[in-house]
């Protein structure tokens, strides 16, 4: 057995940490590879199943914690905006892992990962955007989702209200900005109209005030309880309470049952490093999403399986924020009255469909390949 060490954290509620989450449970029934968490400890917002538990208590316990990794070892480095070199006096090969968003990537940037045997992209427009930049130890694999647990499932509670989700950490890559804009609209046309929305994470009270570089919407303002902060800002942008709900932290194991209370799902983001885990989530879970036709999406968006927004014009804003996109506000309530209506209402099993050759599982396996080759 070889030691796969990776160095990001392992939780039920944030992407990497769901990521770390899948590679210890997949990476148990290994023979080849026996995954190694480096940073400590684990969080759960709740309960795991106990073979998944068990899983990761059985990693966190491994005395390979307290071990350098060795010559036949991997170590995969996690990498975003701002890439850095391998770590000195590491025996085993290094992989680094990125997902980013800022483009161009630096010189800086590109120097540093040219210093690793392999490149791993998490998107197909991440892996073109280095290649462009000259690296060549490059490949792609792209993140998986859990189509077991994301099924369609009937709505229980809010049978007669029309629910519009938005998921993902408030902040401007997310463009939380365009929905509120577009659904202030929408709802003053539909008393039924509930946005449901899970935008809080661990990074809200750095990140939050970005949501108002665009100007779109009148300003939103970090208090010291975000929580309270953001039911604020949508009543400010001329939302009534009675048509939101701010759901605080929720973990990824329970995310299922707040999707199916959903009847449409939105993702205007600006951009996209990886595939939109959540994205693939809800589409998974045969729901109509609305997805920004732009960045890392386009791994995502297939023929029928989701309403995609044409209408991308850049940026208005200075950054390095090539190939971004600035979703219409028009046509996401153009969209959104489509799936209301029913006259563009992609088919559950479609959008399911689209997903289902991307579980976790395979990831895990073709993670195990490209690896296995240093």
């Amino acid at each position: 057995m070889r030691n796969l060490y990776f160095d990001w954290g392992v939780d039920d509620f944030t992407g990497w940490g769901v990521y770390g989450l899948q590679i210890l449970y997949w990476g148990s029934m290994s023979r080849s590879f026996r995954p190694v968490p480096l940073r400590a400890p684990f969080q759960f917002l709740y309960p795991q199943d106990p073979f998944t538990y068990a899983a990761v208590t059985e990693a966190f316990a491994s005395p390979h914690r307290s071990e350098p990794p060795g010559p036949r070892d991997i170590l995969m480095r996690s990498q975003g905006n701002g890439a850095s070199p391998p770590a000195e006096g590491i025996q085993a090969p290094q992989v680094a892992m990125i997902f980013f968003e800022f483009n161009p990537p630096s010189p800086q940037d590109i120097e540093n990962l040219r210093r690793f045997p392999l490149v791993v992209a998490g998107s197909t427009w991440g892996r073109e955007v280095l290649a462009s930049a000259g690296l060549a130890n490059l490949t792609l694999v792209r993140q998986g989702v859990d189509t077991e647990r994301f099924r369609p499932l009937p709505k229980r509670r809010f049978k007669d209200r029309f629910v519009v989700y938005s998921g993902g950490k408030l902040e401007f890559r997310k463009a939380q900005d365009i929905v509120v804009r577009a659904f202030a609209v929408f709802a003053q046309r539909h008393p039924d109209a509930l946005l449901m929305t899970s935008w809080r994470s661990p990074w809200e009270k750095d990140l939050s005030d970005s949501i108002n570089m665009s100007g779109l919407c009148r300003p939103f303002v970090t208090g010291e309880d975000v929580e309270k902060s953001i039911p604020a800002w949508l009543i400010e942008n001329g939302i009534r309470p009675e048509q939101f709900l701010c759901l605080n932290p929720v973990g990824n194991r329970i995310m299922p049952e707040i999707l199916r209370e959903a009847d449409v799902a939105v993702f205007p983001n600006r951009c996209e490093g990886g595939t939109n885990l959540i994205g693939k989530e809800a589409l998974s879970a045969g729901l109509p999403c609305i997805f920004s036709a732009n960045t890392g999406h386009f791994d995502i968006i297939s023929e029928g399986n989701c309403i995609p927004l044409r209408r991308q014009r850049p940026l208005s804003v200075p950054g390095p924020f090539v190939d971004w996109g600035e979703s219409d506000v028009e046509e996401l309530i153009e969209a959104l009255e489509a799936v209301y209506n029913g006259s563009a209402r992609p088919d559950p099993m479609a959008a399911r469909a689209s997903v289902l050759d991307r579980t976790w599982q395979a990831y895990y396996e073709r993670l195990e390949a490209v690896v296995g080759t240093l």
